[in-house]
C-alpha cells in the first residue's frame, strides 16, 4: 500500500526531507511522484549504506596514576571515562570539584593534543610520528591528582 512520504519517515524515525531527498535520487525502489506528493509503499525497508568514516589520524592516549601505577591506554573518548572512574568516581566529596576541575583541565590538554597531532599529521609534518608526554608537574591539575599522559598518533592506512 502506497502511503505519503511524511508518514513512512515517521514509521521508520527519519527526516521527511531526508526520505524525500531519497527518494529523488532514486534511493527506494517503490517511491513514486505524483504531481508534487511522494508516495511509497508502506513496506519497502528503509535501508542506508552510508559508511561511517575511518579516522584519517589515530591517537592513542596512556594515562598513569603515579601514586598506585594503575594504567590506561586507548583512545581519547576511552581515555576520558577512565580517568573520570578511577579519580572522579571514587573521590571524597569535599574534594570533588577539585578533582572535576583538574580532569577537565587535562580532558582539554588531550583534546588539544589529539586535534594538534592530527592538523600535523594532514599537513604531512612526519616528525610528529613520535610518542609525546605531558610528564608530571608540567600542568598544575596532572601534579594534583599525580597522573602522567603521553600519548602516540599514527596515520590510518585505512582512512587513504
Amino acid at each position: 500500500m502506497l502511503i505519503p512520504i511524511a508518514k513512512y519517515a515517521a514509521q521508520h524515525d527519519r527526516s521527511p526531507v531526508s526520505v524525500r531527498q531519497k527518494a529523488a535520487r532514486g534511493g527506494f525502489t517503490t517511491a513514486v511522484k505524483i504531481g508534487r506528493d511522494w508516495l511509497i509503499d508502506s513496506d519497502e525497508p528503509y535501508s542506508d549504506h552510508r559508511r561511517a568514516g575511518e579516522p584519517d589520524v589515530l591517537t592513542t592516549f596512556t594515562i598513569t596514576d603515579t601514586y598506585t601505577d594503575d594504567a590506561f591506554t586507548g583512545d581519547l573518548q576511552d581515555a576520558i571515562d577512565w580517568t573520570h572512574s578511577h579519580w572522579l568516581n571514587p573521590c571524597p566529596d569535599d574534594v570533588r570539584a577539585q578533582v572535576s576541575e583538574a580532569l577537565d583541565q587535562i580532558q582539554s590538554m588531550m583534546e588539544n593534543a589529539s586535534y594538534n597531532e592530527r592538523r600535523m599529521i594532514r599537513a604531512g609534518k612526519r616528525e610528529w610520528l613520535n610518542n609525546h608526554s605531558a610528564p608530571l608537574g608540567s600542568d598544575e591539575s596532572l601534579q594534583f591528582l599525580g597522573a602522567h599522559v603521553t600519548w602516540n598518533s599514527i596515520k590510518n592506512r585505512d582512512a587513504e
